[in-house]
């Protein structure tokens, strides 16, 4: 009986990812899965001088997906939870790093980062 327990705590407190296809380069980022449970970090570099139009694609089956966009010691470029298929563009106008964090919770679907 303390196995089981153990093991249902373990899963509630760390990442589930299922049947999932991740893609990195230099210009994008994206991931395609059954189901998304967690937290994912990435880094968007913006040169001195430079600006970047980042499109963002999110596809929605079911579940929920919270987005933070922005620079350490900064407002956020962009905040939201977004639980349908949705695409905009974020204007990154500073130079800097710049700071994804995506989090699912129960998501179903996909998301893309292309700039």
């Amino acid at each position: 009986m303390s196995l089981c327990t153990l093991i249902g705590l373990c899963s509630c407190n760390s990442n589930v990812t299922i049947k999932c296809v991740e893609y990195s380069t230099s210009t994008s980022f994206s991931a395609q899965y059954e189901l998304f449970s967690g937290k994912k970090n990435y880094t968007i570099q913006v040169k001195e001088g430079e600006k970047k139009e980042v499109k963002v694609e999110i596809t929605t089956k079911e579940g929920i997906l919270k987005l933070d966009v922005g620079r350490k010691g900064y407002d956020l470029n962009y905040q939201g939870n977004l639980q349908e298929d949705m695409s905009f563009v974020l204007n990154l106008n500073e130079s800097g790093k710049y700071y994804v964090t995506i989090e699912g919770n129960k998501h179903k679907g996909s998301y893309k980062f292309s700039w």
